[in-house]
């Protein structure tokens, strides 16, 4: 099938050399740029798309890019990414980012909802299967408020007035409802959320799976 194209060139500069070369350079804009986001960096494929995050993701991107190009050419981020996945098995590697963060919660069993929650600010970062009528922002708020709630709760009926908790644990007839903080070296403090199905769901399982993936973060 023929290609067709428009182009605001007269007829005296709209020669054969010229369109041809106008082709070109925009599939070496493709090549170079979009490409090089929507495959090499996966951004075609991400699951971040929350409030900010997604334009911050983009930035990130835009700044690997620049870097890469920078310092190995333009054949710099395939290269890298290329070496990262020859590289050590995925266990052994020292980043666990919040997408797979987020695939990983919903691959437990009988999960409904999934939040991964900026926890100083109450924003989502990552969201996953959520309810249609469901906001993830005043989801993610009211869910960060209600964690902050349980620890100064706790804290003043504890002996010396501190707590750590580990995860805070809800059951109503919506399901069974997981909070987990998280410390992480690179995003900072975030919270975990999973509400599972009542009938479906294993609820220390579901803990022990969201401790290992909170595990990961961590040492990340």
């Amino acid at each position: 099938m023929g290609r067709c194209g428009i182009t605001s060139l007269g007829e005296a500069e709209a020669d054969a050399r010229r369109l041809a070369g106008l082709v070109r350079g925009e599939w070496q804009t493709e090549n170079d740029l979009h490409w090089r986001r929507d495959v090499t960096l996966a951004e075609d494929a991400s699951r971040v798309h929350t409030g900010s995050a997604p334009r911050a993701m983009a930035s990130l991107r835009s700044l690997a890019i620049g870097v890469l190009t920078l310092f190995n050419g333009m054949t710099g981020p395939a290269r890298v990414c290329r070496h990262v996945r020859k590289g050590p098995p995925r266990e052994e590697l020292t980043v666990l980012d919040i997408e797979d963060c987020l695939t990983d919660i919903l691959a437990i069993p009988g999960a409904l909802d999934a939040l991964v929650i900026e926890d100083t600010g109450g924003m989502p970062v990552a969201a996953g299967r959520t309810a249609p009528h469901l906001d993830p922002q005043t989801s993610a708020a009211a869910l960060s408020q209600t964690f902050r709630a349980t620890l100064d709760g706790l804290a003043v009926a504890s002996p010396d007035g501190t707590i750590r908790v580990e995860d805070v644990i809800v059951t109503s007839d919506k399901g069974h409802h997981l909070l987990r903080p998280v410390e992480t070296a690179v995003t900072g403090p975030i919270l975990l959320y999973l509400r599972l199905d009542l009938e479906r769901s294993n609820l220390a399982l579901a803990r022990h799976r969201l401790r290992a993936i909170s595990d990961r973060l961590i040492s990340a």
